[in-house]
């Protein structure tokens, strides 16, 4: 009887652990051993001088983060947009009448 809840208790923590791998890193992880091994070597043949594709973070950092960092982000584009426009207007007349820029020359 112990046996049967071992077995149901190990099947349901992989099908967790491959639930959590497939939602942080897709197809990266291989949980099962012997899967990963056989699939490296076919990958990796010595006479093929091929290397293993190397794992890149950026997509999935840019992806976890976008919905937390989206309003600094847009809040310096708008804040940028703003500065440009209202200095694009200025002229060497409005910059020598200007009282910031004469005390920020000295």
């Amino acid at each position: 009887m112990s046996d049967t809840t071992d077995e149901n208790v190990r099947a349901e923590f992989r099908a967790i652990q491959r639930t959590i791998c497939t939602i942080l890193w897709r197809d990266v992880c291989d949980l099962d051993p012997d899967e990963r091994s056989s699939s490296r070597r076919a990958e990796q043949s010595p006479e093929s001088g091929s290397e293993m594709a190397k794992f890149d973070p950026w997509p999935v950092f840019f992806k976890r983060e976008w919905g937390r960092n989206w309003p600094f982000l847009a809040g310096f584009a708008v804040t940028g947009f703003l500065i440009t426009k209202l200095t694009a207007g200025f002229t060497e007349e409005d910059l020598k009448n200007s009282k910031f820029v004469q005390e920020h020359k000295r």
